[in-house]
């Protein structure tokens, strides 16, 4: 049985808290267990854990695509509540990227996909995340089966789980 004991990585969310447990890094790679563990009153949701990968650049792109997005809702569109809709379906036309961000590693053992938030003066706020695991194949010549949830994690929550990553990238040897 693999250990995952080399750092453990928790987003925090309303819903659900999403955990990435690694094991001992190899060459720039690491094992990574996946879990969700529901909140009330989520908490009879039952999801088993998924063993996955993923590199260093992985962890690194997940993290600067989080801090990213923040200073992108702290920035956000500015104006009245009209200047702010056509701002968001400027974006939206041309993709998405200021305001909905897509997280995927490279072997697809999750997804998260920032969606819309919103910021105080003070530059506290929050954010809306899908995240979806990536359950494996229902059987052969079958499509992948994603589980998951979206719910809204706090600017706090979110600066927590990156500086979880700088450590473990600094331990991976960034």
């Amino acid at each position: 049985m693999r250990e995952y004991t080399f750092a453990s990585l928790k987003l925090q969310t309303e819903a659900a808290a999403f955990l990435l447990e690694l094991a001992e890094p190899s060459d720039g790679w690491v094992d990574a267990n996946i879990r969700i563990l529901p909140e009330t009153p989520f908490a009879d949701f039952q999801f088993r854990e998924v063993q996955s990968w993923m590199n260093r650049d992985d962890l690194g792109t997940l993290r600067d695509s989080i801090r990213q997005h923040i200073r992108n809702i702290r920035e956000g569109p500015k104006g009245d509540v009209l200047d702010v809709i056509r701002e968001i379906i400027r974006d939206d036309r041309k993709g998405g990227a200021k305001f909905r961000k897509l997280c995927l590693p490279l072997n697809m053992g999750f997804m998260i996909t920032l969606l819309a938030g919103e910021a105080s003066a003070e530059g506290d706020g929050c954010f809306t995340a899908t995240i979806l695991v990536n359950a494996g194949l229902a059987g052969e010549d079958k499509s992948n089966g994603y589980f998951g949830f979206e719910a809204v994690v706090d600017f706090a929550d979110a600066e927590s789980f990156c500086a979880e990553i700088d450590a473990v990238l600094s331990r991976m040897g960034e």
